[in-house]
C-alpha cells in the first residue's frame, strides 16, 4: 500500500470541495417552474441538472435508428414547493440546513447535513 495514498485522497477531496465552493458562488437561482413535469424536448440547463440535459444532447446526436428512451424531468424548485405545502416545519428545517451548508468547509459536516436533509424528505 502506498504510504501517501491517504494524504493524496485528502488533498484530492479538499481540491474537489474548494472547486465546488467556488463554482457554487457563481450559480444563479433557477427560475420558478411553470410546469411540474417537463418532457425531454423541453429540458434546459436553467431548470434541470446535467444528467437530464446530457440525455437531451444524446437524443439529439443519436441516429434515428438507435432508440433513446423518452424521458421526463421534474424541474428545480418543485420539491421545495411541495415540501413547503406538505410540511412547512420540515421545509424550514431544510432551509436552515442549506444556509449552514453554504458556510460548511469540511466534507464530513457537509455529508451529515445533506443526510439530515434527505431524512426530512424521507419522513414525509
Amino acid at each position: 500500500m502506498n504510504p501517501h495514498q491517504a494524504l493524496t485522497r485528502k488533498a484530492s477531496s479538499f481540491l474537489i470541495l474548494q472547486t465546488a465552493i467556488e463554482n457554487a458562488q457563481s450559480i444563479r437561482d433557477p427560475p420558478h417552474f411553470t410546469e411540474c413535469v417537463l418532457p425531454l424536448t423541453a429540458f434546459n440547463p436553467e431548470q434541470m441538472g446535467a444528467k437530464s440535459n446530457n440525455l437531451k444532447v444524446l437524443k439529439e446526436k443519436t441516429p434515428e435508428w438507435m432508440h433513446v428512451p423518452e424521458s421526463i424531468c421534474l424541474p428545480f424548485k418543485l420539491m421545495e414547493h411541495f415540501l413547503a405545502a406538505c410540511d412547512p416545519q420540515g421545509s424550514a428545517r431544510i432551509g436552515r440546513l442549506i444556509n449552514r451548508l453554504t458556510k460548511t468547509k469540511k466534507v464530513e459536516k457537509m455529508s451529515g447535513r445533506l443526510l439530515r436533509c434527505k431524512q426530512i424528505v424521507l419522513n414525509l
